[in-house]
């Protein structure tokens, strides 16, 4: 009888263990989606970054993760599911076979954690036949002016150039 409330009694400390570990690990990415979602950046002041997103016309979806890199950067990625019915290249897109097309943003949290910038931005896009391609910035022969043109575009809800 005391070995099986003893059992019980590890394996309730061991659950509650594993509770606190994921409770943990989710604050803190959302602590860091928060610090991306709340902020304002000096291209436009009149909104936060999270209000630009979530509120863009041609987005039918957002989603916000964070995640370290292998070298230990952290990161808050957001990424706009374009509604290829309302976005103007949607039927084009569709025409070519494309099924979903996400504009991805990676902003960096700096050292101090209270801070972030823009890290770089690209596009993924799934085909009808399920096949995912993701480019990067470099691969379409963008530069960080076109990122700031594109990221002012999703502010002023203007189709992406």
């Amino acid at each position: 009888m005391k070995i099986k409330n003893q059992k019980a009694l590890i394996r309730k400390r061991v659950i509650l263990i594993c509770v606190f570990l994921l409770l943990f690990g989710a604050c803190s990415n959302s602590d860091e989606i928060n610090l991306v979602k709340n902020g304002i950046l000096e291209l436009d002041k009149s909104l936060t970054v999270g209000e630009a997103f979530e509120n863009y016309k041609y987005f039918s979806d957002v989603k916000w993760e964070a995640f370290k890199t292998d070298n230990g950067r952290r990161v808050v990625q957001v990424t706009g599911i374009l509604d290829l019915d309302k976005y103007p290249e949607g039927s084009v897109w569709k025409k070519q076979g494309i099924k979903e097309a996400g504009v991805i943003f990676q902003f960096l949290i700096l050292k101090d954690g209270e801070h972030f910038e823009i890290h770089t931005y690209g596009l993924k896009l799934v085909s009808e036949d399920g096949r995912e391609k993701t480019l990067g910035a470099s691969e379409m022969g963008l530069n960080q002016i076109q990122l700031l043109k594109n990221l002012k575009e999703i502010y002023d809800n203007q189709p992406l150039s």
